[in-house]
């Protein structure tokens, strides 16, 4: 059999329709109902083993040439995500008008995932844009058991495009959801009474198909016999051929009448045939002269198939066979029944056989069979680019798997993003870290430790192996690229973002374009950079580029939750609540489809969503929320810096529990250890109000020239913000406020980094109102606007206002602190304290009579009759215009 240089013979196997035996019964009621294929979505045939399943769909598609059609024979192996979509986009490319290079560029992806079913059945439907109308055949669905594959297959249908058809051969019951087709009338369902062969069928088949010179009598007693079970016919007619004796009734009988009838009448020749052929995928003649010596297999083969035994035939040119799995699960009863010495000589055998075809993949269940651990994993790592092959990896034995640093990187992967298995990616994470403690390697992996659930010091990240020492290691280039994009999350953890961006690009040198996988995490590394130093559209690109890595393979939907939460961290930067909103909703809907996912991932959508509500409410939950996370946050990360981004808008708007700004400022101040640079602007905000001023002013203006130097637009536009707000607290000059206001739209405009604004809102509103806007560039005008809608503006004459600075006093006092707890909190005096709560007061009717306390709840409480000064998102908390009663 020639091969395709992408696919094997075992694969071509599964993907060859079985030929309908010559003189096949045509089944004219059920081809009229096949004939109509054009009008359903899925046509799903139900019935036990030897029914007549494969039979009926083959011989129609004989008869019907015209007709696009694919097929693709499953068995067990198929049942694992990644070898399915594999075998399945390979049955698809065959269909013409589908997009064949977008599916069998799949072949070599090595791509990394779980099931994401909304990714595979966009990709899916891309690949079929353009196809002519055609019909897949799956064969044996009811091997299909893996929740998440199911769970990809029923997206993957419900979003199925017009021009492609799928016809579901099964013993049980549909697995997925078929209902929103039955209700359209797109379904049509054949069961196995409908299969079932009538009495003058059954004489046919007996002289037309299985060449059978019966007397009427006994041709009507055999069908009579068999039920209308045409597998059982099939049996009852091998065993009349070989003289044995009538079996009793009953289709559950195969096994037992294989056993003591039909196989005990064969030479002891065919007996061992077929018994050690059982544990061929496929077989021909020179294959079975590899596996049993030499012999005259080709004259084996055609008496088996003389005597009705159940053997398909693949492609009859070249004598390609296998086995019906009425005799396959039989044969392989009784291959098992063999000595093990015996079984591990022949799957040796078998193993050496695949491998001198080029036929890695199916030789790796015959090496592992006979416990060839070893040479497994040496085909495993020649096979690294096959994530089709990657299921393999859990059987091996662990001191196998850490033999080879690829194959442990691969492991790890393997089951925090294909598979989930925590337990496993915690193993062989744990043993690599211990039994090469000391190798260069092991430092490659830095904290990748919390993605198996182990605490990681936030503080104190290990330092990256420099780019020498990580080319000296002998690791793939895979794996290598993998080492260089842990080392750019570390130098971005460190602020140190010109290496960052080194190691991104020398990661994509060594590997870029050979593996979706890496891809995404090479794109992945260059976002995060972008997003941390406000070069926001060119993080948006990056994420682009990432869909587009995802868009390779059906098989990306773990990949694609990491997307969707990367992507919102950007949209919130942006204040773009709709999109934010979308990934979240995309990324929940990936978290909800597998309940196992990698602490990282969760903690992500977490972080990320908690932030959402914290800008666009609603507030009150999201605090709940943030207390869980802090905890979260302490326990796994030794750390409270590591949400800095979150605490500062409680922080602003003066509802943080004293707790935790007391854990972060304690913390913060301490001695050792790396502070983020977004956690250095909280802390020198928290230094600010405890009256350390100059410390705090020294500190924003460290970082404004680090921003500068290291042309990080986001962290000056942050610091740049701040400082005009200490300057116009403290009595700064006007002139050093204006440019530094102009300074941060400068660098914002462009990338619509709007976040900053949002957080100086209160206090820098009147400020930003009064720039001169016709002195401003034309994007740096409209930008300008757009944050004056988010700032308040002065109040209109006649309206007496609150100021952010009494505002916080209300809600402090609302908080049940005292007087003087406002002052000492606020590093005000008590006098002013009651001047803030008497002008509360004023401005409602009647409030001047009241006690303060009663003023301040009258003002808290009393919501309807304030509102923002402008349009700000829901959750928003600042000052306010109130107008009286």
């Amino acid at each position: 059999m020639r091969l395709p240089d992408t696919l094997g013979a075992a694969l071509l196997t599964k993907l060859k329709m079985p030929a309908p035996r010559r003189g096949y019964i045509a089944r004219r009621g059920l081809f009229e109902k096949l004939a109509r294929w054009e009008s359903f979505g899925v046509i799903y045939i139900r019935g036990a083993a030897g029914m007549g399943k494969t039979t009926l769909v083959s011989s129609f598609l004989k008869e019907h040439t015209a007709l696009h059609a694919a097929w693709l024979s499953l068995d067990a192996e198929d049942d694992d995500l990644f070898v399915f979509w594999h075998d399945f986009a390979a049955a698809m490319a065959t269909l013409p008008g589908m997009d064949a290079k977008r599916l069998t560029g799949l072949f070599d992806a090595g791509e990394l995932s779980g099931a994401q079913a909304d990714v595979i059945a966009r990709r899916a439907l891309e690949a079929a844009d353009g196809m002519e109308p055609g019909l897949l055949v799956l064969d044996d669905l009811h091997l299909l058991r893996d929740e998440g594959l199911l769970h990809t297959l029923e997206t993957f249908i419900a979003a199925l495009p017009e021009q492609l058809h799928l016809c579901l051969l099964s013993r049980e019951a549909p697995a997925v959801y078929l209902g929103g087709l039955a209700v359209e009338g797109r379904l049509l369902f054949i069961d196995g009474e409908a299969l079932a062969i009538s009495a003058e069928e059954g004489v046919r088949f007996l002289r037309d198909t299985l060449g059978m010179e019966e007397a009427d009598e006994r041709a009507a007693r055999l069908a009579a016999q068999a039920e209308g079970w045409i597998g059982g016919l099939q049996l009852l007619a091998a065993a009349d051929g070989m003289g044995a004796a009538s079996p009793r009734t009953g289709r559950a009988l195969a096994g037992e009448y294989l056993t003591h009838e039909i196989f005990a009448t064969l030479s002891g020749e065919e007996q061992r045939f077929l018994t050690v052929t059982a544990i061929l995928p496929y077989f021909d003649a020179v294959l079975c002269a590899t596996l049993l010596g030499p012999g005259a297999y080709h004259e084996i083969i055609g008496r088996l198939v003389g005597k009705n035994l159940f053997l398909i035939c693949v492609d009859e040119e070249c004598g390609v066979y296998r086995y019906h799995s009425i005799l396959g699960d039989y044969l392989k009863q009784q291959f098992a029944a063999l000595p093990q010495d015996e079984q591990t000589v022949l799957h040796r055998r078998a193993a050496a056989a695949f491998l001198s075809r080029g036929e890695r993949q199916a030789a790796l269940p015959h090496l592992l069979a006979a416990g060839a651990y070893a040479e497994a994993g040496q085909q495993l790592a020649l096979l690294s680019t096959r994530a089709e092959t990657w299921h393999y990896l859990n059987r091996l034995p662990l001191e196998v798997v850490m033999e080879d640093p690829n194959l442990a990187i691969q492991s790890v992967y393997y089951n925090l993003l294909v598979h989930p298995d925590m337990e496993r990616a915690r193993q062989v994470f744990r043993a690599f870290r211990e039994d090469r403690a000391g190798e260069i390697f092991a430092r490659t992996l830095g904290q990748a430790g919390i993605y198996v659930g182990e605490t990681v010091d936030f503080k104190n990240p290990p330092a990256p192996v420099s780019p020498e020492q990580i080319e000296q290691t002998g690791l793939g280039p895979l794996s290598q690229a993998l080492a260089y994009v842990q080392g750019a999350s570390l130098l971005l953890e460190r602020d140190e973002y010109a290496e960052c961006a080194r190691f991104a690009a020398r990661a994509y040198d060594i590997a870029g374009g050979r593996s979706p996988f890496v891809d995404f995490y090479l794109f992945s590394s260059r976002a995060q950079l972008a997003e941390e130093t406000g070069e926001l559209n060119e993080s948006l690109r990056m994420y682009g580029q990432m869909a587009d890595a995802v868009a390779r393979s059906p098989t990306t939907s773990l990949l694609g939750v990491y997307h969707a939460i990367g992507r919102t961290g950007v949209y919130l930067k942006r204040l773009e609540k709709e999109p934010a909103a979308a990934a979240l909703e995309e990324a929940d809907r990936g978290l909800k489809a597998f309940p196992h996912f990698p602490f990282l991932m969760t903690y992500g959508y977490a972080y990320n969503r908690l932030e959402y509500d914290l800008i666009f409410g609603p507030v009150d939950a999201a605090m709940d929320g943030l207390e869980n996370l802090l905890r979260w946050s302490t326990r796994d990360f030794q750390s409270v810096l590591v949400c800095d981004r979150l605490l500062l808008y409680p922080l602003v708007q003066r509802c943080l529990p004293a707790v935790w700004e007391e854990r972060f400022f304690a913390e913060y101040q301490a001695d050792g250890g790396h502070i983020p640079f977004s956690a250095r602007l909280v802390g020198a905000r928290l230094l600010w109000r405890r009256g350390q001023r100059g410390t705090a002013l020294r500190q924003v203006e460290e970082a404004l020239a680090f921003s500068r130097a290291n042309h990080n637009r986001l962290a000056l536009v942050g610091a740049g913000l701040l400082k005009a707000a200490m300057l116009l607290e403290s009595g700064g000059e006007a002139r050093t406020v204006r440019n530094l206001l102009r300074e941060a739209l400068h660098y914002a405009w462009e990338n619509h980094i709007l976040l900053p604004f949002y957080v100086e809102r209160a206090a820098l509103g009147d400020a930003l109102h009064a720039l001169p806007g016709a002195e401003l560039a034309s994007g740096e005008r409209a930008f300008w606007q757009e944050v004056c809608a988010l700032a308040p503006p002065a109040a209109p004459d006649g309206v007496e206002t609150l100021s952010a600075r009494e505002c916080e006093v209300l809600r402090e006092l609302a908080h049940g602190l005292t007087n003087a707890q406002i002052a000492d909190r606020l590093c005000i005096t008590p006098a002013t304290v009651k001047t803030h709560l008497w002008k509360a007061g004023r401005v409602h009717a009647g409030a001047g009579r009241r006690g303060s306390a009663q003023a301040g709840s009258a003002a808290v409480n009393r919501r309807k009759h304030i509102r923002p000064r402008a349009a700000m998102p829901h959750g928003a908390v600042c000052a306010y215009r109130v107008t009286g009663t």
